[in-house]
């Protein structure tokens, strides 16, 4: 399906660190996990320094942490040698295990539970690979402390009327034209708004309802709507943009969106 109209690009970079896209799964959250990679000298490893006592994390859920990061160095103490990044006192949120973390975080928070840490030590193949980014170098193997704050499930599509119109109701074969703005859901912001990724700007925006214009979750959530209405849509990725993301929004990503109906045609 068609987005409602091409996003603006604002490079979202999930954390900072998505810079390459993978994913994986991985086991118990309440031993040390050691994975063997044969294309790398260091093998990625996991241990826990602390075990949460919350949520144990899933695949799909959105977690918030903090994290340090450092290039590994086998002659320094627990093998942190220059430290390339860290998120302490500015925790991230993004959804486990579809591609908007580096691998390595998308297989070793799996099973985390709320207010627990964990030490990953993540090969190139599974974090920036030959490539690097930003002060990570091409093929860095990397030490992690990452401690998870917060635990929350996808939330399931909804339709919220913020302000109910009186005019014309939208019917599929309808020509519509909308205002509205859309954002990344992130259950740690207010009404879920997260980062903005579109909007109509003040240019109100045209399409036919029902024949494929526009993404699926707004062919569900505007039908039924009335003129000088207002309706608030929370749109999990398989009635928007999928796997794969689109523009700024990345794969795996639920969106909210605030849609004003102007005119039914």
């Amino acid at each position: 399906m068609k987005p409602p109209r091409q996003p603006a690009v604002v490079g979202v970079r999930v954390l900072a660190l998505t810079g390459v896209f993978l994913t994986g799964c991985l086991g118990n959250p309440n031993t040390p996990t050691v994975i063997t990679d044969t294309s790398d000298p260091v093998v990625f490893s996991s241990i826990d320094l602390r075990i949460g006592t919350g949520v144990a994390a899933a695949i799909g859920d959105f977690l918030t942490i903090e994290f340090t990061g450092w290039l590994y160095d086998d002659t320094q103490p627990d093998n942190k040698g220059q430290q390339v990044v860290t998120t302490v006192g500015t925790p991230g949120t993004f959804v486990l295990g579809v591609g908007q973390a580096i691998a390595g975080f998308d297989q070793g928070l799996v099973g985390m539970r709320e207010g627990g840490e964990r030490r990953f030590i993540i090969p190139p193949a599974l974090a920036f690979g030959s490539s690097g980014s930003g002060s990570i170098p091409p093929n860095a193997t990397l030490v992690f402390d990452v401690e998870l704050l917060r635990v929350d499930e996808a939330p399931s599509f909804t339709i919220t009327d913020i302000v109910v119109g009186s005019g014309a109701e939208a019917a599929n074969g309808d020509s519509l034209t909308v205002e509205y703005v859309g954002w990344l859901y992130d259950p740690t912001q207010p009404d879920n708004k997260g980062l903005e990724v579109d909007a109509s700007d003040g240019t109100p925006f045209p399409f036919v309802l029902g024949v494929g214009q526009v993404i699926p979750g707004w062919e569900q959530g505007v039908v039924g709507m009335r003129v000088g209405g207002e309706r608030r849509l929370i749109i999990p990725p398989d009635l928007a943009y999928g796997s794969n993301g689109q523009g700024s929004i990345p794969p795996g990503a639920t969106l909210v969106f605030d849609i004003e109906l102007l005119t039914v045609g």
